[in-house]
């Protein structure tokens, strides 16, 4: 039979299932005196503290007070859900929650209630909601520009559209940037020698590979026009090592571009080379509601 010791100072009331017994010490064998619980509490009922008396000396809230209390979490709550990222939302409505649980202990050790199920429950209800509201409204948008751009143009500038739409955050600036200039040397012969669809295949495989080189060093796509490709570091997102990022891009190009060619002209189809120009300049940088600008030094080249 289990047994449970509770301690009071020198003597020790050792608790079975159906019976209690006084003792010294902590040893279920020293127990000195043993009698039924049931009649051990209905003798000594009369000596302990009343609920009603216990209640009566804490200091419940108002009933317009305890009302409002919820508010101040809710709207914490819900403004923590519709301006933070996930991680951060989440941090933040695990601290407010620590918080007030800590702030409602403090006031009941001074005899004080501070409600703390209720204003949970409405932080709880009002994040749910906001999130249900971001996910369906909010977010809607940005998932669809997204995927209304991700085919066409690089993953920095969707990111720039995604998050300032209207083109507002982004001033007329002058930005210094790095440029790559490719295109394939006689690629004119080729267009004119080559079966059409054979010649889609080959093009379309040249700037894919292309395109997963220059996104991966988080360059900007510029424009492709039929062979050629301009691509732009540090614009519409600054770049401190813009040049350095070009470079190492254009390195890997010309490295990818060879062996492609390579494998191109294993099959009796004259690819020529890849030639690739970097530079760098000044530029005035800016958006409109529709498109990004760029707008080249006259000494650019």
């Amino acid at each position: 039979m289990s047994t449970d010791i509770i301690l009071y100072d020198t003597l020790s009331f050792i608790v079975h299932h159906t019976q209690i017994g006084l003792g010294i010490g902590t040893n279920p064998n020293e127990v000195l005196l043993t009698v039924p619980l049931m009649d051990y509490l209905e003798k000594h009922a009369t000596n302990l503290p009343s609920a009603q008396q216990a209640f009566s000396s804490l200091n419940l809230p108002a009933i317009p007070t305890r009302s409002a209390l919820p508010l101040l979490p809710a709207i914490v709550a819900g403004f923590s859900v519709l301006l933070l990222a996930p991680l951060g939302a989440s941090l933040a409505l695990a601290a407010m929650a620590l918080a007030w649980i800590v702030i409602a202990v403090r006031f009941f050790m001074g005899a004080d209630v501070m409600p703390i199920i209720d204003p949970l429950a409405a932080a709880g209800l009002t994040a749910v909601g906001v999130l249900v509201f971001r996910f369906m409204v909010i977010d809607k948008d940005k998932r669809f520009l997204r995927e209304a751009f991700s085919s066409y143009v690089s993953p920095n500038l969707v990111e720039a559209i995604v998050n300032d739409p209207e083109g507002k955050a982004v001033a007329a600036r002058r930005e210094d940037c790095t440029f790559i200039f490719t295109d394939l040397a006689g690629f004119t012969s080729m267009v004119e020698s080559s079966d059409p669809e054979e010649l889609l295949q080959i093009l379309n495989g040249y700037i894919d590979g292309l395109l997963e080189i220059i996104f991966r060093h988080d360059g900007t796509l510029d424009k492709i026009v039929g062979d050629a490709m301009t691509v732009i570091f540090s614009a519409p997102v600054r770049q401190p090592d813009h040049a350095q990022r070009a470079i190492d891009c254009a390195l890997e190009i010309d490295r990818w571009a060879d062996s492609f060619a390579a494998e191109i002209n294993a099959k009796g189809i004259p690819l020529g080379i890849t030639r690739i120009g970097v530079n760098s300049g000044s530029v005035i940088h800016f958006r409109s509601p529709i498109s990004t600008f760029l707008w080249n030094n006259p000494d650019h080249g």
